[in-house]
């Protein structure tokens, strides 16, 4: 059985990467792919080895390694360097002794298999089929999403809240930023779970957090490089405040989910308008009140949207332009 590896740091995984595994599969029966993760870095190893395992569920024949090391004593970086060379060959020999091929895209390939004492082939040295790399993703991930596979889109998907009193025109202004940048739109779940603001109890605001952050995990799996969502667990937290004169506790996993890029807080200065289903004014200026302190209280950082319906549009594209470096 020809048996054959790759490595990387996969930080992050992109199709160049997918590229070269589906590749070395084609020369060899077997193939181990090695995530060399250096201690410190950003995104934890088994983060990416969740990445490739999901990218090659359906592939048998393939074996993912997490190596974790220091980069004070083994060299880090694609410069070709015998030394270099020598010592990690020393290390995949230890990882992966019945290897017979190593694929990758670099010319320490053949240092590398020559201290090993295997067959190098190389695949697309000069990147021209995927152009890019985990250094030019990692400077600017939204410009090259489109490098990401799915199974990496939502690590990268940004999150962006909007936030605000009643009739501040807040499920309008998602709506329309969603299909004004082609994100996912996450709607507010209490539209279907407490459709009179003025009838709600303890429980209704528990099992809100809980359905809105089903609602936000799913949007974030749609691959895109952004969601809108249309409300966030501080919201519930105001309301449990101001009608139960406490805050709820919330777990971490909630908490993690509803932390935003973006939080855009629509301020109070628009014309209310009373459906019959919404709070009276006065509670709906209590409200308003209320979220200003419960962001503070939490220490959430949000950007201001005022005035009429087109500066409020205006206002909060540039401020999500510039999250997106566009």
């Amino acid at each position: 059985m020809r048996k054959g590896f790759v490595f990387g740091k996969f930080l992050p995984f992109h199709n160049g990467h997918l590229a070269l595994a589906r590749f070395a599969l084609q020369h060899v029966d077997f193939l181990y792919i090695i995530v060399c993760e250096g201690i410190h870095e950003n995104i934890p190893g088994n983060v990416r080895m969740k990445w490739i395992s999901e990218s090659f569920k359906n592939e048998v024949h393939v074996k993912i390694i997490l190596f974790t090391y220091n980069p004070d004593e083994l060299p880090s970086g694609s410069e070709a360097s015998e030394n270099a060379s020598e010592l990690w060959a020393r290390v995949f020999k230890m990882l992966v002794p019945d290897a017979g091929y190593v694929f990758t895209s670099e010319p320490y390939g053949d240092m590398l298999a020559k201290y090993m004492n295997i067959i190098h082939i190389m695949f697309n040295q000069n990147r021209a089929m995927v152009p890019v790399s985990g250094t030019v993703i990692r400077e600017n991930p939204m410009k090259h999403f489109h490098y990401l596979p799915d199974v990496v889109k939502p690590y990268y998907c940004k999150r962006i809240t909007l936030m605000g009193t009643e009739s501040t025109g807040k499920t309008t202004l998602a709506y329309k930023l969603a299909q004004y940048y082609n994100f996912t739109y996450i709607n507010e779940a209490a539209r279907t779970l407490i459709p009179d603001s003025n009838n709600l109890t303890f429980s209704d605001l528990e099992h809100l957090i809980t359905a809105q952050s089903n609602l936000i995990t799913e949007g974030v799996q749609q691959f895109k490089n952004a969601v809108i969502i249309d409300t966030n667990l501080y919201t519930v937290q105001s309301y449990s405040m101001l009608f139960f004169n406490k805050y709820m506790l919330v777990n971490k996993s909630d908490i993690e989910i509803h932390t935003s890029d973006l939080l855009l807080y629509l301020e109070n200065d628009v014309p209310y308008i009373q459906d019959g289903t919404r709070l009276t004014a006065n509670l709906r200026n209590a409200i308003d009140k209320q979220h200003y302190k419960t962001l503070t209280d939490f220490d959430i950082t949000y950007q201001k949207i005022n005035g009429n319906w087109t500066k409020r549009f205006e206002l909060a594209v540039h401020l999500i332009d510039k999250l997106l470096l566009i």
